[in-house]
């Protein structure tokens, strides 16, 4: 079960954002956008399977001779459920110009970093937090704080400190009527009833004991990151973090009351810590880029009060990936078209609850997806203004597969209309596998949109 924290925007750091970096912005656009998505297998969840929404994006940036920044925000309207209405901040950031400051730059707010190679192509949501109301498409966002950085002759180091912790949003859910409702197709319904004494089964009641927003988001991280890359050669790069999952974890206390018949179910939210360690090591030619990934995943989390409580738990996770891409055009253009294969592979099991009513499984999803899969991507160069991807994902210990394509249309830089395809099919019956449990989650999408300002 995912329990999300919503956290919206941050109205007096954009201001100074406005004020100090986009008085006079030398690069800015504003997309605008109809889009719609039509989940073929959720008529029979209670939900609506179609979605349409009207979509803008600013993007606006500056390279003075001082301030280097960016907004970068999304916001999405629903037009025919009003719940379907989201605002992120991928990248919000105000840094200093290497004309200011020489090899040293200093940066404060939301910026995306290349932390992990799998983490990012994955979209695992390890390192930088993901915006996840879609689990197949998440979209990776920074995380708030500030940086040092040194740059020079290929090589660069950067650290970054922050008192504050945003961590994963998902979809909106409510407790309405002691049952977990959602919008969205990600959110899985949990049991309504449960088997008590001489056979009988009870309904259950949901409720949450929510953390306030302070609680949750006064949690320190720290994180560095060491990389040297001179463009064509030999990569590689090392990264360390001790921060909060971007996960809440979830315990939960259940207790029969007399006065209903029922079972009240009470929710409670936590936030974990963890040590994330990273290596990737590659080398790259013209057209061709071999990269090995790897990441340590150390969580540090003892779990509440398990004489009362039932608690999820989590363990040390080892992750591997190879990946060799071929760029049609140019390695540093990889707009330009590229074709990937990686393989991903992850040592460590996901614990068993622990506490008063554990009984040797878990209840809740594993952090990681996947054990052993493979993933292939093909985008080709743009060909009389049509471009597109295809992604085939293939889930080796748990068998399933996912295909997902898009293709658009762009006769002028300004506009594009496009249309697409997600396909989840799963060989497996096992309840775990991430491919198996959103198998009805089929879904075909399309818009268009348009760039209004630039």
């Amino acid at each position: 079960m995912n329990l999300g924290l919503a956290v919206t925007s941050f109205p007096v750091f954009s201001a100074l954002v406005l004020a100090l970096g986009w008085s006079a912005p030398a690069d800015a656009a504003f997309d605008l956008g109809l889009n719609t998505t039509d989940y073929l297998g959720q008529s029979t969840e209670g939900r609506d399977k179609a979605f349409t929404s009207l979509s803008m994006q600013i993007d606006a940036r500056t390279d003075t001779s001082v301030i280097d920044s960016r907004l970068w925000a999304q916001g999405t309207i629903g037009l025919n459920n009003s719940q379907y209405s989201f605002l992120e901040l991928p990248e919000a950031y105000l840094a200093t110009d290497k004309k200011f400051s020489g090899d040293f730059t200093f940066a404060f707010g939301r910026k995306i970093e290349p932390w992990s190679g799998i983490d990012t192509n994955w979209r695992l949501g390890v390192w930088d937090p993901n915006f996840r109301w879609d689990y197949l498409r998440p979209q990776e966002v920074g995380m708030l704080g500030a940086s040092a950085a040194y740059q020079s002759d290929g090589f660069r180091g950067l650290l970054f400190a922050s008192p504050f912790f945003i961590p994963d949003r998902d979809a909106p859910i409510d407790f309405a009527g002691g049952r977990i409702n959602s919008i969205s197709p990600w959110v899985l319904n949990p049991p309504d009833q449960v088997q008590i004494a001489n056979g009988k089964n009870a309904n259950i009641d949901y409720s949450a004991s929510i953390p306030s927003t302070l609680s949750v988001v006064m949690h320190p991280t720290i994180s560095a990151l060491f990389a040297y890359d001179k463009g064509i050669g030999t990569f590689a790069s090392a990264g360390y973090a001790y921060k909060p999952m971007n996960q809440l974890l979830i315990s939960y206390q259940a207790s029969y009351n007399n006065a209903t018949g029922n079972v009240d179910a009470i929710l409670y939210p936590r936030v974990a810590y963890q040590q994330l360690i990273s290596t990737d090591v590659g080398y790259r030619t013209n057209h061709l880029e071999s990269t090995l990934s790897l990441l340590a995943d150390l969580p540090d989390d003892t779990p509440p009060n398990v004489t009362q409580q039932t608690s999820q738990q989590v363990a040390n996770a080892y992750l591997v990936s190879p990946t060799f891409t071929y760029y049609f055009i140019d390695s540093r253009k990889k707009s330009e078209g590229y074709t990937s294969l990686s393989y991903l592979k992850k040592v460590g099991v996901d614990p068993a609850d622990v506490g008063v009513d554990a009984d040797g499984s878990s209840t809740f999803d594993s952090r990681y997806p996947y054990s052993s899969a493979m993933l292939a991507k093909l985008a080709p160069p743009m060909w009389r203004s049509v471009g597109g991807e295809v992604d085939v994902l293939y889930d080796i210990s748990q068998p399933g597969t996912i295909i997902s394509w898009i293709v658009f249309y762009s006769p002028e830089k300004s506009w594009k209309v496009y249309g697409g395809a997600d396909v989840l099919t799963s060989w497996s019956t096992d309840s775990t596998s991430f491919i198996y449990r959103y198998r009805a989650n089929d879904r075909m999408m399309g818009g268009g949109d348009s760039c209004v300002l630039n």
